[in-house]
């Protein structure tokens, strides 16, 4: 009898809250919303910034459990109506706008001829093995790598089995790393042993080979499954690798595993409670988050399991956990790196791309597998691959545009560990011009709007067929888009068309954009948040803060760590290029990254050399 009373209570109180949020966010949404047809066609809706904040309570645990069973109730409709309002999901409905859509996005070729472009090879950007210091902590690069098998210091059959050890080891301690949620051992002594024999006959084929490198398990790997961080899928090994993965192969590298993810990409924490793959803890901070949706690769290298690993990004997804975990992250321009064999959602927003120890490693990774792929329609018409001028410190020649207003919607260590890095840019030539990019809150919107409606589509076989075995977070969300209209949809893209002009405009006058990695470091991971999961609007918008931008209209974006927070947990710069010109925003990287020349090392850390 007196659990029928609790259960009543806490049912008859959800009910009250939720109408009355329901309430609220219908008078929020009247009171707020401005209509286009006010606005000049083509032209931005004013320079106030204009980014909101969601309102919705966090939910975990039980609670999150039971607003799941809601949501899919009776009353879904409602709480689907709740979600969309109080998260201004609802911003185009009942609005205009005259642009065409841009469903498919597709640059200019921008800059310098390639006929005046240095040939793009790694071999110039291989260094020698640095001697280090007892007290200076660094990660050993792919350069060490290479060149301690080239001296013979160690074999690359060595280095696996370290590899080996080290995941084991990741995963006995408590609690788990949970980065690598995959691997086969046979298969890593395979791959080691013929990367050995090439060495010690001289026919290595690349500075990758023999490198340890992993992949999210979002991409096609032979022979792992695609799970795209759910129960549900995968349930057959891949049989053919993705284009990412077969050239990375060709260059010889040893695949150590599949790293982990939050499902479906949907969440931008990493927090996963599926049986499958649990939850990347952040090698700084265990008990903090890594950031999704590409968590296990940023925890990889970050822990030194590996240099170098791949993730995909359609909504920071790359950038968020490399900047939570203090390594560098690269979305080069929409199509410059295949992403065929990925899962397939989010197909016009969804960038692969490699999470590194350093900007040279990603320069390295990025020429290795950047280019034309005909079995990607968005990667087969585009420039040539460059690192042109990659070394040259001197940034003279560099504008760095800066919207002030958006660059400090940050927190204080973030903010002050940014500044600094700009001044740093600075003494080094750049110039800092002031920008304002315009409707920030309708690309926002628009982002998530066109993401949603393009994922759920892929998905709803195994989502109806399974619906159990999906996380709470992703139920929610995905419920929510079935109160989306085609016309949003239309709408979002209309505004695709006008921010990638306004940007245009902005890169006239600039060669990047900077502003910070993420505005916060990597959040606490809560009590309750690990059984279910969670479901926090306001965080996941606030992480996603100076993401969403690169995703929408398509263009190159780097995340280097530029300074930790006093708690010791990383920040980082981002770097936003124009379309194609991936050269210069990693050549700005690299000076960028030198702000920040000591680091403290991981709480969780293995070496492999």
């Amino acid at each position: 009898m007196e659990n029928y009373v609790q259960i009543s209570i806490v049912i008859t109180s959800t009910c009250l809250l939720m109408t009355s949020v329901w309430f609220l966010g219908i008078r929020r949404s009247k009171t707020k919303r401005r209509p286009i047809e006010e606005r000049p066609v083509g032209e931005p809706c004013g320079r106030d910034y204009n980014i909101q904040r969601a309102v919705l309570p966090r939910a975990s645990g039980w609670t999150l459990k039971f607003l799941t069973t809601l949501s899919n109730s009776l009353i879904g409709s409602l709480t689907s109506s709740i979600t969309l309002s109080q998260t201004n999901m609802n911003l185009f409905q009942g609005l205009h706008l005259d642009d065409v859509p841009t469903y498919q996005p597709s640059f200019p070729f921008c800059g310098p001829p390639a006929a005046v472009n240095e040939k793009c090879t790694t071999d110039n950007l291989i260094l020698k093995r640095r001697k280090k210091s007892r007290k200076e902590f660094t990660y050993y690069s792919v350069s060490e790598f290479h060149q301690a098998y080239l001296s013979g210091e160690v074999t690359p059959a060595e280095v696996a089995e370290d590899a080996i050890e080290a995941i084991k080891a990741s995963e006995a301690r408590e609690p788990k790393l949970r980065a690598i949620v995959e691997y086969n051992t046979f298969e890593i002594r395979r791959m080691a042993k013929e990367s050995t024999d090439r060495y010690n006959e001289g026919s290595y084929l690349s500075v990758f080979d023999g490198v340890p490198i992993a992949f999210k398990n979002e991409l096609h790997c032979v022979p792992y499954h695609r799970r795209a961080g759910s129960d549900i899928l995968g349930r057959e090994e891949s049989t053919q690798d993705a284009t990412v993965v077969a050239k990375m192969r060709e260059a010889g590298a040893i695949i150590i595993g599949m790293t982990n993810m939050h499902e479906f990409g949907l969440g931008t924490t990493g927090c996963n409670p599926g049986k499958l793959h649990g939850t990347a803890r952040n090698p700084y901070n265990t008990n903090h988050y890594t950031g999704g949706s590409s968590s296990g690769s940023a925890a990889a290298v970050s822990a030194g399991l590996c240099p170098v690993a791949f993730g995909t990004d359609a909504g920071g997804s790359i950038r968020i956990p490399s900047s939570f975990c203090g390594v560098v992250g690269l979305k080069a321009t929409l199509g410059r790196i295949s992403y065929y064999g990925g899962a397939g959602q989010c197909y016009s927003c969804l960038h692969c791309g490699p999470i590194c120890t350093s900007v040279r490693d990603a320069a390295l990774a990025y020429a290795t597998v950047a280019g034309p792929d005909p079995l990607d329609q968005f990667s087969v018409h585009q420039p040539e691959v460059t690192l042109w001028n990659f070394d040259d410190t001197d940034l003279s020649s560099i504008k760095l545009g800066i919207d002030w207003r958006f660059f400090r919607d940050c927190d204080k260590d973030v903010l002050s560990a940014c500044e600094k890095a700009v001044k740093y840019l600075e003494q080094n030539g750049a110039k800092v011009i002031d920008i304002e990019i315009p409707e920030m809150e309708e690309t926002r919107i628009a982002h998530a709007i066109t993401c949603m409606a393009e994922m759920k589509p892929t998905i709803t076989k195994d989502l109806i067929n399974n619906y159990d075995e999906i996380a709470c977070e992703s139920r929610v969300i995905l419920s929510a888009v079935d109160d989306l209209k085609a016309t949003d949809f239309i709408l979002a893209n209309k505004q695709r068309t006008r921010t990638i002009k306004f940007l245009r405009e902005i890169y006239e006058k600039v060669d990047v954009i900077i502003t910070p990695g993420t505005p916060f470091t990597a959040p606490e991971i809560q009590p309750g948040d690990l059984k279910y999961g969670l479901f926090d609007s306001n965080l996941m918008t606030g992480i996603m803060r100076y993401m969403f931008l690169g995703n929408f209209i398509g263009n190159p974006c780097l995340v280097v760590p530029v300074g930790f927070s006093q708690k010791g947990l990383p920040i980082s710069l981002q770097i936003h290029g124009r379309w194609w010109e991936e050269d210069v925003v990693l050549r700005i990287g690299n000076v960028a990254e030198m702000a920040c020349p000591s680091r403290p090392q991981p709480e969780v850390f293995y070496s492999l050399l």
